[in-house]
């Protein structure tokens, strides 16, 4: 059920979304960008023998919000400080409280591989 009411939300954002942004501006934003081919993600799980991805959530469909107060890019940093080899941000607006805003904000803050973690229906 919940994930049936995930796939509607979503669908109205990506309808919403694409509104905003034709397909060619999607395209020439997408084809602007700095290409990383070097695939970071997977050898940064790939070099050792346990890895650990640690998460950026400020809230789940379960539990609701984890924390009023989210300092994410702190958290993101001191995550990478710790150890860790890559970091999931929760981006889903609705159900999650996230925001692409928060993977843009601790791309800057930290090195280590981001997994956007989110839900794509089209």
């Amino acid at each position: 059920m919940i994930l049936e009411e995930i796939a509607m939300k979503t669908r109205e954002r990506i309808r919403a979304a694409k509104e905003q942004l034709s397909l060619a501006e999607i395209r020439a934003k997408a084809l602007a960008m700095d290409c990383n081919t070097g695939f970071p993600f997977e050898k940064a799980l790939a070099e050792k023998g346990i890895s650990f991805i640690c998460e950026v959530k400020k809230a789940s469909p379960s539990k609701g919000v984890i924390a009023a107060e989210f300092p994410y890019v702190e958290i993101a940093g001191e995550y990478e400080q710790a150890g860790a080899d890559a970091i999931s941000v929760l981006t889903e607006p609705f159900y999650f409280q996230g925001s692409n805003e928060y993977l843009s904000a601790i791309r800057r803050k930290v090195s280590i591989p981001l997994l956007r973690k989110d839900f794509t229906v089209d």
